[in-house]
């Protein structure tokens, strides 16, 4: 297992494709689209999130902090990264 990566909190899309691996932000103010830079990816990926559990829509739910979130369930760039993102690290499985 690698090591821990941390995550970089950004204001934008353009800072994560600068700052690369582990770098994430949001959409907006509501949390509804997160850019993350997933490790040994090529570019970042958007996940949808959600602060509340709302059945039938498939996302991933996002606790912590801002500046150290946690989702769940893993993220699985199939063939290239399984892991997760808690307290502001991705973490592989």
């Amino acid at each position: 297992m690698s090591q821990p990566i941390r995550a970089i909190k950004c204001n934008s899309y353009d800072e994560v494709c600068a700052k690369g691996v582990g770098a994430f932000c949001f959409s907006d103010s509501k949390y509804t689209t997160m850019f993350l830079w997933i490790p040994n990816t090529t570019e970042p990926s958007a996940i949808r999130v959600r602060i509340e559990d709302k059945p039938g829509q498939p996302s991933w739910t996002l606790t912590g902090t801002e500046n150290a979130p946690t989702l769940s369930p893993s993220l699985h760039v199939v063939g290239v990264w399984h892991g997760y993102l808690t307290n502001g690290e991705f973490i592989s499985c």
